[in-house]
């Protein structure tokens, strides 16, 4: 019993963890992304901290050189990322 408990939280562990690296990875891309492009210029760190759908939105844009960008009927400008009107 003992050994299917450490087992347990052994995968839960590796899981929780997986999930972290994952997440971490794609929201550093996204916002190396916007960096690259030229969009942005605050730094990595304080990007990282947006929410990971609106930098998927903004690096989308900022791939396609796109001047603005939109995210839950919210107008965005591609550089900077700050908001432009609402609908």
């Amino acid at each position: 019993m003992n050994n299917k408990k450490g087992i347990i939280v052994a995968v839960s562990v590796a899981a929780i963890l997986g999930a972290l690296w994952y997440f971490k990875k794609v929201m550093k891309s996204d916002a190396q992304t916007i960096i690259d492009a030229g969009y942005y210029s605050s730094g990595i760190s304080q990007l990282s901290t947006f929410g990971k759908e609106y930098l998927k939105a903004w690096a989308k844009a900022a791939k396609a050189k796109e001047p603005t960008f939109f995210l839950d009927g919210v107008s965005y400008n591609t550089q900077g990322g700050k908001l432009t009107t609402t609908k």
